[in-house]
């Protein structure tokens, strides 16, 4: 099946700094669809301490087609040291103004040196939290599973569990740092989240699937873009990503979102 677009039209209605809101248009078989999208930077952190370089974002994305409204949130928060990179990624999908409906994280580390081993976990909260107490209790799952690996690769005398010992202390220290951001600088955001699921990884190469969605929703995001592309030769797909980037620094985000799973799935020179 083949698909044409015509009449395709792109406008970029507002920009600044921490937002942007474009809107777009076109015909297909005879019917005429028209996107509404903003992108909004709630929150941004920086922290350059000890050799650490911690990143974090809270964004908002609103989507209006065809009268159809949709908004979703995604909390990214990136910890970089020579020996590691740890991202920790959640999307929210609001119910109402006050309480988010479902949540899903994904959280990876991703150490310099090869690895022989590899360990996931998955989690399933029994009951409604709050988003701060969703990182909170993600902590202590990682500590738990510091402390079983330790005892493990004493028992076995296996260094591999020593190193995952190791990369699950650095999960809670980093896990605890977010809990106490999001609840002393996003308490506005603090809402409670009816059902929960989370990934821990060190990292198996099935968890860079999940942990793509960071870099593939944005790029969902732009991909709009391309559709001018097809009648312009790129111009105009050039010119619509220049303007998100120049408008929010997202392409610092995709950026490292998208090396992120190409780390995560093997490819050392990404790391």
């Amino acid at each position: 099946m083949r698909y044409e677009f015509t009449n395709v039209i792109y406008e970029v209605l507002e920009q600044d700094d921490d937002h942007i809101k474009f809107f777009y248009s076109y015909e297909s078989d005879g019917t005429t669809y028209e996107e509404t999208v903003t992108v909004t930077f709630l929150w941004k952190y920086i922290e350059f301490k000890d050799e650490i370089n911690r990143t974090g974002y809270f964004i908002s994305v609103e989507n209006t087609t065809n009268d159809i409204y949709t908004q979703f949130y995604s909390l990214i928060y990136s910890v970089q040291h020579e020996e590691f990179l740890l991202t920790v990624s959640t999307l929210l999908t609001p119910l109402n103004s006050e309480m988010y409906n479902t949540s899903v994280t994904t959280i990876t580390y991703i150490p310099a040196n090869e690895k022989s081993i590899s360990s996931q976990e998955f989690v399933e909260f029994e009951s409604s939290v709050t988003l701060s107490q969703h990182y909170k209790l993600l902590g202590k799952v990682a500590g738990n599973m510091a402390r079983i690996y330790k005892k493990s690769g004493y028992k076995s005398g296996d260094e591999s569990f020593l190193e995952l010992n190791q990369a699950y202390l650095t999960m809670e220290k980093e896990i605890k740092t977010l809990y106490r951001l999001v609840k002393e600088e996003l308490s506005e955001y603090n809402f409670q989240i009816l059902q929960s699921i989370a990934i821990l990884a060190d990292p198996p190469w099935w968890v860079c699937l999940s942990a793509s969605f960071v870099c593939g929703f944005f790029i969902g995001y732009i991909i709009t873009c391309a559709i001018a592309s097809i009648f312009t030769g790129g111009a105009a797909f050039l010119a619509c990503v220049a303007s998100i980037a120049a408008a929010i620094g997202i392409a610092y985000t995709i950026i490292m979102a998208c090396t992120t799973t190409c780390c995560c799935m093997g490819y050392t020179i990404c790391c």
